[in-house]
């Protein structure tokens, strides 16, 4: 749901509109909290499609067996010439892992509140 405040200047009014279509006036004591509100709407939303892709990338990961007990392993040959060490490879996986593990809880409240789906 996406959500805009607008000043029409023609009525002396503030008005909402929800997914493109007004919905109602708003009085202008309003207007900065529901602003304030949609900036958490968005963050949220980046949050879990970050949470989403961390969690995609760990999945590859291991479903190619590229963790160091898979079946195809990354080694520090493998990257030869990259400029990534494997040991900083190793730790923005964990690091993915870690970010992309959330509550029950948590993952309830972001996903109320995201708006990209």
């Amino acid at each position: 749901m996406a959500i805009e405040i607008r000043y029409i200047g023609t009525r002396d009014k503030w008005g909402m509109w929800v997914d493109g279509k007004f919905s109602n006036y708003v009085e202008e004591c309003m207007v900065k909290k529901i602003e304030f509100a949609t900036k958490i709407q968005a963050k949220a939303t980046s949050l879990a499609g970050v949470r989403d892709a961390l969690g995609e990338i760990v999945e590859v990961y291991l479903a190619r067996g590229y963790n160091e007990e898979g079946a195809d392993p990354i080694k520090e040959d493998d990257l030869v010439g990259s400029g990534i060490a494997l040991a900083d490879l190793n730790a923005c996986i964990t690091m993915f892992q870690k970010l992309s593990v959330s509550t029950v809880e948590d993952k309830l409240t972001v996903n109320k509140i995201r708006n990209d789906l």
